[in-house]
């Protein structure tokens, strides 16, 4: 956009769209538009839902949107993706959107989108954290293990519960069944990091971190 005297305008413009919801325009010294920022995200929330985490957000316009990552982590610094979800492209309607984390960790978890715009650039929204208490505990000791860790599952939860270790992209690395009371698993020969043991017994999903050193 250049003005009338030949000298280029250089900044951000924000229009105002009708029904509501802006798009702010970047344009460099040449007066060329470098960006239109992809989406105006007006609503971001994490809630609790029985043993769930519910993930909601709303958009009041969209420019050139493929789509959100969501993303989820342990510890707020190393993240991991739940799931992609489609954006609207180009739009200037009131869009929500919905996802669910079916096995959240026990104690706090953390979720922000990386909305990801057609020509790959990216933004990420701000971190929501939901901290999760399981009413049928499933506890580990210790959480930081070099050779074995002891699992105990609660009163309530039925014998011969299965098991899954999985690293933080998700993967499985190995599997089993527990007894009742306290079970012992080995990891020797896991590779030293963060690991995630979900445990499903009569329907219910714990997930618990530990640390293999």
């Amino acid at each position: 956009v250049a003005n009338s005297s030949g000298d280029n305008f250089q900044g951000t413009v924000t229009l105002n769209l009708v029904g509501g919801g802006a798009l702010t325009c970047l344009y460099d010294a040449a007066g060329d538009l470098t960006m239109a920022l992809p989406v105006d995200l007006v609503d971001f929330k994490a809630t609790q839902t029985n043993q769930t985490v519910q993930l909601d957000w709303q958009t009041a316009s969209e420019f050139n949107n493929e789509g959100f990552e969501i993303q989820r982590s342990v510890d707020g610094e190393r993240w991991s993706v739940l799931e992609f979800m489609a954006g609207k492209g180009t739009t200037q309607d009131l869009n929500s959107y919905q996802c669910f984390d079916k096995y959240p960790t026990n104690g706090v978890n953390y979720y922000r989108l990386k909305q990801i715009d057609f020509d790959g650039q990216f933004e990420y929204s701000d971190i929501k954290t939901v901290t999760v208490t399981s009413e049928k505990p499933v506890t580990i000791r210790p959480s930081v293990v070099q050779h074995e860790i002891q699992v105990s599952l609660n009163s309530d939860l039925q014998d011969n519960a299965n098991y899954r270790v999985l690293n933080y992209a998700g993967q499985e690395m190995q599997a089993g069944l527990l007894q009742a009371g306290a079970s012992n698993i080995q990891v020797d020969g896991l590779s030293s990091g963060m690991y995630l043991l979900q445990v499903n017994s009569r329907g219910v999903n714990t997930v618990l971190k530990f640390v293999k050193l």
